[in-house]
């Protein structure tokens, strides 16, 4: 139970209730108001519009999460797999998990070693990168879902320098966001690869130091 909320904490509130709260707030007072529909129902109740509010946040924050997926199958980012499963520590913990030896396709061979590290074992570093990863893909759609928001708040006056600093800010946080995207997914995919190469290791060998190479 305790594994399970530290995994709640860190990826579902970073990498999808926070941006969806962001959403739900900027919907709520640029575009319509998502409030009325519950106070129709269960009036000026404090606490259950704070729950409507998470509820709501929640589901939001999903949709840019499997929005986030999708824009990754476009805009995903290149890393080398090849140099870490042709490391001999990496190819020593694949024949001690599966009996057998690295396979020619990386793919397969990179597929399967999340896979062991998802069922087995998923220690707290890679749940942290993963989070920071998610959180920052979602926040990059997120950014991009609020600069039409924000056109149409802003439709009275669209040529004017508040505006065009706004939308200057979300542009430079997308970058920002995007570059953290990419910086953390490469974090959890060597602290993976070095997770691995520690698999069922002999508690009388010594583990080398650094990343496999």
């Amino acid at each position: 139970m305790e594994q399970l909320l530290k995994q709640f904490t860190l990826i579902d509130f970073t990498g999808i209730f926070a941006p969806g709260a962001v959403m739900t707030l900027a919907l709520n007072f640029c575009v319509l108001d998502l409030t009325a529909p519950f106070k129709d129902f269960f009036g000026e109740n404090a606490v259950m519009l704070a729950l409507y509010f998470l509820a709501v946040s929640y589901l939001l924050g999903n949709a840019l999460h499997q929005s986030g997926a999708c824009l990754e199958l476009i805009w995903k980012v290149d890393f080398d797999h090849v140099s870490y499963c042709k490391s001999p520590e990496i190819q020593a913990a694949y024949q001690r998990c599966f009996y057998t030896p690295m396979p020619t396709d990386i793919k397969t061979a990179g597929n399967r070693i999340f896979h062991y590290l998802q069922r087995n074992s998923r220690p707290e570093r890679i749940i942290i990168f993963n989070s920071f990863y998610t959180m920052s893909r979602t926040m990059v759609v997120t950014l991009a879902c609020l600069i039409p928001i924000t056109i149409y708040y802003r439709r009275e006056a669209l040529v004017s320098w508040p505006l065009a600093l706004q939308l200057l800010a979300y542009v430079l946080a997308m970058i920002l966001f995007r570059c953290r995207w990419s910086r953390f997914e490469k974090k959890c995919l060597e602290e993976a690869y070095l997770q691995f190469s520690f698999q069922k290791l002999d508690p009388k060998e010594t583990p080398k130091p650094g990343q496999p190479a």
